[in-house]
C-alpha cells in the first residue's frame, strides 16, 4: 500500500503533463528511487516504523522538488507576470449636514452670499460647496453645490427673538432635528426647532449656525 501511493505521488510529481517541462532535479529523482527501492523492502518485511520514516523522508524530497521547480518557473515565466493594482478606494464626498457640534471651528462656518436681486434672499456656502435644500425643500440638506440655483437659496425671516428662520423655494422652513442631531428642510411652520441663531466670525465674513438645541451646524468631509 505505502508503495503504491508513494509511486503515485513520484509519478504525478515528475509527470511532464503537470509540469511546464522535464524534471530540473535529477539528484532528487535520484533519491526518490532509492527511497522507492526502501519502502518496497520494508513493505516486504511489514515494519510499519521505519516505513513510516521512510514515507516521511519522501515527502520531504517530494517538497524540494515542487521548489525547485516552482523556483525555475517563476526564473523562467515570472518576469512577465504582473500584478494589478487593487484601485483606490473611493472617498466619500463632503457636504453632509449635521447639527451636534459643541464648538465652532472651520467646518461650522458658512460664508452667506447676498442674491444679486435682494428681496431677503441668501445662500450658504461651506468649504464642501453651497448649502442646498434637496427638492427646493420637504427633504434634506446637504452642502455640495459648486453653483448657486433656486434650490441653494433661502428666504431668510427676522425674529423678534434675534433669531431667524430660513425658508425654502418651495416654502418649506429648514429645521434642527433632536433625534438625531440633523438638518432637514421640510417644516411647512415655524416652531422653536426652526429659529436659529447667527454667530459672525472674527472677520465678519462667515457665520456659524446655532440651533434651538445648543449645537452648531457642521457640513461633514472635504469638498
Amino acid at each position: 500500500m505505502i508503495v503504491h501511493l508513494v509511486q503515485l505521488v513520484f509519478a504525478f510529481t515528475l509527470n511532464p503533463n503537470f509540469n511546464t517541462q522535464e524534471p530540473t532535479t535529477p539528484y532528487a529523482e535520484r533519491d526518490l528511487n532509492e527511497l522507492l527501492s526502501k519502502a518496497e523492502y520494508v513493505s516486504k518485511q511489514k515494519s510499519n516504523d521505519v516505513a513510516g520514516e521512510i514515507v516521511s523522508e519522501i515527502l520531504t524530497v517530494l517538497l524540494n522538488v515542487a521548489i525547485e521547480e516552482l523556483s525555475e518557473y517563476l526564473s523562467n515565466y515570472g518576469k512577465n507576470y504582473k500584478v494589478s493594482p487593487k484601485p483606490a478606494r473611493p472617498q466619500p464626498k463632503g457636504g453632509a449636514i449635521q447639527a451636534n457640534r459643541d464648538q465652532k471651528n472651520a467646518w461650522e462656518f458658512f460664508e452667506i452670499i447676498q442674491d444679486a436681486e435682494g428681496k431677503g434672499w441668501i445662500s450658504f456656502k461651506a468649504h464642501t460647496g453651497y448649502l442646498c435644500a434637496l427638492q427646493g425643500g420637504g427633504a434634506g440638506v446637504i452642502a455640495d453645490r459648486e453653483k448657486i440655483g433656486e434650490w441653494e437659496r433661502f428666504k431668510v425671516v427676522v425674529h423678534e427673538d434675534k433669531t431667524y428662520s430660513f425658508q425654502t423655494a418651495n416654502g418649506h422652513y429648514l429645521c434642527a432635528e433632536k433625534n438625531p442631531l440633523t438638518i432637514v428642510a421640510d417644516r411647512k411652520t415655524i416652531g422653536p426647532w426652526e429659529k436659529f441663531t447667527l454667530e459672525f466670525n472674527k472677520e465678519g465674513t462667515a457665520v456659524a449656525i446655532k440651533t434651538a438645541h445648543g449645537k452648531y451646524i457642521s457640513a461633514q468631509g472635504m469638498k
